[in-house]
């Protein structure tokens, strides 16, 4: 199933990957240490300092990452850096697009 996100008026593709590969990453992990215990504001930082550590490590930086989605999108260049409301960005897997060669 591919995963497509449609945007808003006004939405930037730089935020997207970010919410996209970064937030729904911490959030999921998140998810998993509540359903155990409490998180703390230390916690929550240290999920998000673990998943920029895990990019960086697997060479990729975000430069990097939008080059990927814009390989996978090429409609978007038409845009430019901000997108109109309606339209479809599919977003690869992560492991596809954090891989650096």
């Amino acid at each position: 199933m591919k995963n497509i996100y449609k945007s808003a008026d006004q939405d930037c593709l730089d935020a997207i990957c970010w919410n996209h590969y970064f937030l729904k990453a911490t959030q999921q992990g998140l998810i998993n240490q509540l359903r155990g215990e409490v998180a703390s504001d230390a916690s929550i930082l240290e999920m998000y300092v673990a998943n920029l550590l895990q990019v960086t490590d697997q060479g990729a930086t975000m430069d990097y990452i939008l080059n990927q989605i814009l390989t996978a999108n090429p409609h978007l260049v038409r845009y430019g850096p901000v997108l109109p409301a309606g339209v479809e960005v599919y977003l690869p897997p992560a492991d596809t697009v954090f891989t650096s060669n």
